[in-house]
């Protein structure tokens, strides 16, 4: 439904999506925020706590994903934000 949880309380954010929309996460960890997008467009920047992060994905009850993960490992649909890079790093 394009929204955020935070401490399991949603919030509206971003438009909802559906099948064949493509998401993406620009994580910039030293602002310690992330930006997403659908199809290219920004839905919007959350901030983030702590020091470290993990990729997951949480997912409604009766909530299908059908799709994968691209970590950067195949060609990625949309190039980066600018100043972005595209997959996992350590």
């Amino acid at each position: 439904t394009g929204q955020k949880y935070t401490s399991a309380t949603p919030t509206a954010f971003g438009s909802s999506y559906g099948p064949g929309d493509v998401l993406g996460f620009a994580l910039d960890a030293t602002a310690k925020t992330v930006e997403i997008y659908k199809n290219n467009v920004s839905q919007g920047i959350m901030s983030l706590t702590g020091t470290t992060f993990y990729p997951a994905v949480g997912i409604n009850t009766g909530i299908v994903v059908d799709g994968t993960a691209n970590f950067g490992a195949s060609t990625l649909t949309y190039t980066p934000p600018v100043g972005y890079n595209s997959g996992l790093y350590t």
